[in-house]
């Protein structure tokens, strides 16, 4: 794990990137970002403990986001504003 998720125990997108990565799934970082913002109910741009929940347990395969309504700090390649 990172120092960043030891430290405040929530989990950023570049967390998320890592984790997923490093259990072999090809996924880049702006798909991690989508990940992290389709359940980032308090739009912190981390995931708290229940937000992580909520992405586990899902039971749809959709992502709920709509990508227009991205903050800027998730949308920095997925398109331009």
């Amino acid at each position: 794990m990172t120092k960043s998720l030891l430290k405040s125990g929530a989990i950023t997108p570049k967390n998320a990137f890592d984790m997923i990565s490093n259990m072999g799934i090809n996924i880049n970082y702006d798909e991690a970002r989508v990940l992290v913002a389709s359940v980032d109910i308090d739009k912190s741009g981390d995931l708290s403990l229940n937000e992580f929940m909520d992405l586990i347990f899902n039971s749809t395969d959709a992502l709920n986001v709509n990508l227009k309504d991205l903050p800027r700090k998730y949308c920095f390649l997925i398109f331009t504003i």
